[in-house]
């Protein structure tokens, strides 16, 4: 296993940052879940379960090295059921293996959804972890079929993300902490949209609306690679000029897949269309100059520039964030809107001479 496939596998397993006791215990189960060869029942900590919400699964307790059904999938698991375990002494049920992935989903929706009373608040890092995760596995959905109602769901993540960041100032920072902590094309695409949300904030730009387009257009930046050849896609090595030819369709063909959808404003559409164009000129598809390009479409350049180098690739190393910047300020520049630049600079806290 290659040095960036461990990076991966790592991520993959442990997507929460936070150092509080639900994100600890969420890496825990996704750590058990990715065992593939294994049929051991998986431990889920018994305060990620919210009461009466679990999805209809059977919940097993341990005695000794045994397991026995403590409720079957027909039966009730409520406030009463969670504090007799606990007055128990038991802090931890079991699920069936198969039953891993249903409770992965539940745990990404209702558990981020859901912060009111005591015992069910969860940290920021955790909440945003578990959101991002959800949006990871939505988008990947979203690139096997771009229908409308998954486009819809991608646009419900996305002012999930914005709502949280407009109602809690210090989510900014843990939006920054993970928006290039990504490895694959799916996580890509959600880090692109994180981006670009933090750099519209940065910005100023404040409704939710807005900001919501900011982070679609992100998200589906990449959606028209869905028609370059999977050979083009995954080669290795540099693509020869007809390859290249058509991977630069795919921000053509990816407004092509959206252009129709009334879900989608115009401005998250030239978002994803324009994303490849360069204010002198020499950008595709249509070798826009500078006051042609919208601004939307120039923050999901600069997003998924800075996404692509400070993230770990077979062929490359991730960067850090001074390191993209000296990057993208010594042979990049003319691809870049440079008050962007400067602003996403200042997001990560540094100075560049």
């Amino acid at each position: 296993m290659s040095a960036a496939e461990k990076i991966e596998k790592e991520e993959k397993t442990n997507p929460f940052i936070g150092e509080d006791a639900v994100s600890k215990s969420l890496n825990e189960f996704y750590q058990e879940l990715a065992i593939t060869d294994s049929h051991d029942p998986i431990a889920l900590k018994i305060h990620l379960v919210r009461p009466d919400t679990v999805p209809a699964v059977s919940f097993l307790v341990k005695r000794g090295k045994r397991y026995r059904t403590f409720r079957d999938s027909q039966e009730t698991f409520g406030a009463f059921e969670i504090q007799s375990l606990l007055d128990a002494g038991i802090d931890r049920v079991f699920i069936q293996r198969k039953d891993g992935p249903l409770i992965r989903k539940y745990l990404e929706t209702f558990l981020a959804q859901n912060t009111g009373g005591s015992s069910s608040q969860i940290s920021v890092d955790a909440k945003i972890s578990l959101m991002r995760a959800n949006a990871v596995t939505i988008t990947e959905e979203l690139f096997q079929d771009p229908s409308p109602e998954n486009i819809r769901k991608g646009m419900k993540v996305v002012s999930g993300f914005v709502n949280v960041l407009v109602r809690d100032p210090k989510a900014f920072y843990h939006l920054i902490r993970l928006s290039s902590h990504d490895h694959y094309t799916y996580q890509h695409s959600v880090g692109v949209g994180l981006n670009a949300i933090a750099l519209g904030k940065k910005l100023r730009i404040t409704t939710e609306e807005e900001l919501a387009d900011l982070g679609i257009a992100g998200l589906l930046h990449d959606i028209g690679k869905t028609k370059v050849k999977p050979e083009i896609i995954n080669k290795p090595g540099p693509l020869d000029p007809e390859e290249w030819g058509e991977m630069k369709q795919h921000s053509l063909w990816g407004y092509e897949l959206l252009k129709d959808n009334r879900d989608l404003t115009q401005r998250a559409k030239l978002g994803v269309l324009h994303h490849h164009e360069e204010g002198g000129g020499g950008g595709y598809p249509h070798g826009l100059i500078d006051n042609q390009i919208s601004v939307f479409a120039k923050i999901i350049t600069i997003a998924d520039i800075f996404n692509a180098l400070t993230t770990d690739r077979t062929y490359s190393k991730a960067k850090t964030p001074f390191e993209a910047f000296k990057l993208m300020q010594s042979v990049m520049m003319h691809k870049l809107d440079k008050q962007l630049f400067a602003e996403l600079v200042m997001i990560y806290g540094g100075k560049l001479e």
